[in-house]
């Protein structure tokens, strides 16, 4: 399958302007901090407020010119890097497959994950990390009236966050921001070397598809095989990875209504207080460090809830210790809501476990979540049963 490597390749490595932080004196780094960490090329006259004294010492023509210099200078210095060629890999057939018997191959040697800090993304996208980083944290709470429950409810209320922009990594990235400027001094400088020497930094979600394109083949129903495009960018040894465009087939996936069941699944299990309209701009995002043969990695994951005990004590922790340095969620207490429409028949029970329950443990295990909620529904949308795995 084709990995498409020309869109990072040939830009800037600045991570795209479209996600919006929500800053506070006890959030993270400051705007200009931000900015240099973040984006060297940024136009600090432009995209950061002025000082008063500058507002009166330059006319408007003045900071016309002043722009379109440093434009220039930085599109000479960008024309100037000795950036690599792009290319196009294309890798070899699934070993494990109907078309080609399975081979030995030697066992991958994957790191439990360790959590070292999260960000919340608000009801309004916000990125919200420091001693809110846990706003959208939610606990497991199965109610009564499970079965039963038609999972269209409210569907014409729902908010939908807008899929056209490009967040890329900025989440991930500002959060580790965030959490180096956090740190105390006196580790500071060793977590710095702990995030910089990492081989590859990515989302949970981009790590997931790769991992699974071995076990997918063309023919089978749900199992895919039409490939994906990824864009890749290195930086001082570091990989930064990112989904690119979607391909048609991934394009053509399940309707809006099936995916509005899982969110609706998701809102009525970490809600104790009962369903809540549902909002797919919230979400809680834990950043882990994990070692894959070898290679260090930080990946970014959403976690739907956790358990109800920890929450209470972690909501516990932060009214006394607002002050302090918020203390990470242990792994063990992370629980991963899934979907699926209930088996009726052996085949049905094949095509569960073959993709779909293949995809939920993989997914749940480069994060190191320890259990997995399925929520069984008809085809009309009404939960008939549940299983914990």
């Amino acid at each position: 399958m084709p990995v498409n490597l020309n869109t990072l390749l040939n830009s800037t490595p600045v991570s795209p302007p479209h996600s919006q932080f929500h800053p506070s004196h006890s959030q993270g780094p400051s705007a200009i901090e931000l900015a240099n960490l973040l984006s060297p090329a940024v136009d600090s006259h432009r995209a950061l407020p002025k000082q008063a004294h500058h507002q009166q010492q330059y006319s408007e023509h003045d900071e016309q010119q002043e722009d379109d210099d440093e434009h220039k200078q930085f599109r000479e210095a960008l024309q100037a890097l000795p950036l690599t060629q792009p290319a196009t890999h294309t890798l070899p057939v699934a070993a494990f497959n109907r078309s080609r018997p399975p081979r030995a191959a030697k066992l991958a040697s994957y790191q439990r994950p360790v959590p070292f800090t999260s960000f919340s993304y608000d009801d309004h996208r916000l990125i919200r990390t420091g001693k809110h980083q846990f706003e959208s944290l939610r606990p497991f709470s199965v109610p009564q009236n499970l079965v039963g429950f038609d999972l269209s409810h409210r569907i014409d209320r729902a908010v939908f966050r807008d899929e056209s922009i490009d967040e890329g990594i900025d989440g991930l990235l500002i959060s580790l921001i965030g959490f180096l400027d956090k740190a105390d001094p006196k580790e500071r400088l060793d977590l710095c070397r702990g995030v910089f020497s990492a081989s590859l930094i990515t989302w949970r979600g981009v790590l997931t598809k790769l991992c699974a394109s071995v076990y997918e083949t063309a023919g089978e129903g749900g199992g895919g095989g039409g490939g994906w495009t990824k864009e890749v960018m290195m930086v001082d040894g570091t990989v930064y990875m990112i989904d690119g465009p979607k391909t048609a087939e991934e394009q053509g996936g399940s309707s809006a209504q099936q995916t509005y069941y899982g969110h609706s699944y998701e809102s009525l299990l970490t809600n104790p207080s009962g369903f809540e309209d549902v909002n797919t701009n919230t979400q809680w995002v834990s950043v882990v460090k994990s070692n894959l043969n070898g290679n260090r990695l930080i990946l970014g994951g959403e976690v739907d809830c956790i358990d109800p005990n920890a929450f209470n004590h972690h909501r516990h922790q932060l009214a006394h210790n607002s002050d302090q340095p918020s203390e990470t969620v242990p792994i063990d207490q992370f629980i991963e809501i899934k979907t699926s429409i209930m088996p009726a028949s052996d085949r049905d029970h094949w095509n569960l476990y073959r993709f779909k329950m293949l995809k939920f443990w993989l997914q749940s295990y480069l994060l190191g979540v320890p259990k997995i909620h399925v929520g069984l529904r008809d085809r009309s949308g009404i939960v008939r049963g549940r299983r914990t795995i």
